[in-house]
């Protein structure tokens, strides 16, 4: 039960304010597109001032009621000045599809392709979209923060209506927040979360508002026709052709680890990709054939299999032999490598380059992989 002081403070609150922590909630859950530059500082008090982190941040967002994800989308545009390096990037979350890029590398994360990045333990709330740095600055996010903070029952909380602005803070185990809002248009103008007061491990957040106009357009296309150059390496955008070199991609392993290819980067030997799904009859005798021909060329082998379940795949490649990757839920990363069709068999060099690729399978795969292997020594 919340402490009688905690009872009076909130009580308190309600008097001196004509909106309640609720209501205030509910007009920033349901913001449409809003828009703002924000100043957005990281200070570590324990190592000094002097190593405040002070990003400048361009937020976009628009509720989105439906989404049992998450009940808003966003862009998120960063840029950091730091040490006389500069840095850039962005992140967006619309309708189960998530985007992060940062030092050249756009990563990208579906529903319908992973569900486990979105909801961690139970929740989407824990989910890869829900944590991205700055997402905390959103309005919707911060009305979700609002109301976690007024169901603690350990919480200490107070809100103010000086006139100009609403005043919204108070203190739980472990942070101390203070969040000023327009009191007009009941907008957040700047707010301040401590985490770990007075601890070795302290951190506190300062974020500062200031208009920006939104386009207010999230989706996967309108987000790529913003950042043309980043998407340039993913799905839709790169072409399977001869001599190119293998896109950024990666996928889980049914051991809960990720592959990850590096654009760019080599293999110890040339590499058969096989994209496939275990519901195909002809899967078995396919998978066979890549490893005969594999293992007489001295090749390795990537099954990546589109399935969303590990155990198929499994059952169908009990023992991962020298050289062999077993991955799953690769659906994105076929896209990334522009496969549209299962299968489809990839053969690519030491250098990560493309060989040579087919998704016919009504000519001969052992022409097929022998021809390339050929090719690729």
């Amino acid at each position: 039960m919340r402490s009688l002081l905690s009872i009076l403070f909130a009580g308190a609150a309600m008097a001196a304010s004509a909106i309640t922590p609720v209501q205030l909630a509910d007009s920033l859950a349901k913001m449409q597109c809003y828009g703002a530059n924000v100043k957005y500082v990281v200070s570590l008090p324990s190592v000094g001032g002097g190593d405040d982190v002070a990003y400048d941040v361009h937020l976009e967002s628009t509720a989105a009621p439906t989404d049992t994800l998450l009940p808003f989308s966003y862009l998120i545009d960063w840029t950091l000045l730091y040490n006389g390096e500069f840095y850039r990037g962005f992140h967006s979350y619309d309708h189960g599809v998530h985007f992060r890029y940062r030092d050249g590398r756009l990563q990208q994360w579906r529903f319908e392709d992973d569900p486990s990045a979105f909801v961690v333990g139970g929740t989407p709330a824990r989910g890869v979209h829900a944590l991205a740095q700055f997402v905390d600055a959103v309005p919707q996010a911060i009305a979700q923060k609002i109301l976690t903070a007024i169901a603690d029952t350990t919480c200490v909380y107070s809100l103010k209506d000086n006139g100009e602005v609403l005043i919204f803070e108070g203190m739980t185990q472990g942070s101390k927040f203070r969040y000023i809002f327009d009191s007009t248009m009941l907008t957040p103008r700047e707010f301040e979360v401590t985490n770990n007061p007075d601890q070795i491990s302290e951190q506190t957040v300062s974020v500062k508002y200031g208009f920006s106009p939104t386009v207010c357009q999230f989706s996967e296309e309108s987000i790529s026709e913003r950042y043309p150059e980043a998407f340039k390496q993913i799905a839709g955008k790169y072409s399977l052709e001869k001599g190119q070199y293998l896109p950024t991609f990666s996928a889980p392993t049914p051991t809960r680890e990720r592959y990850m290819h590096e654009r760019g980067t080599g293999f110890g030997a040339p590499t058969v990709f096989v994209f496939l799904e275990s519901g195909n009859p002809q899967i078995r005798q396919l998978i066979s054939d890549i490893r005969a021909l594999a293992s007489e060329c001295g090749m390795g082998i990537v099954w990546a299999f589109g399935d969303h379940r590990a155990e198929e795949p499994q059952d169908l490649i009990p023992d991962l032999r020298p050289g062999e990757s077993l991955l799953f839920k690769a659906r994105s990363a076929a896209r990334d490598c522009g496969v549209t069709n299962f299968p489809t068999v990839i053969v690519a060099d030491l250098q990560g380059r493309v060989v040579d690729f087919t998704d016919d399978f009504n000519q001969s795969i052992r022409d097929f992989v022998i021809k390339s292997a050929k090719s690729a020594d």
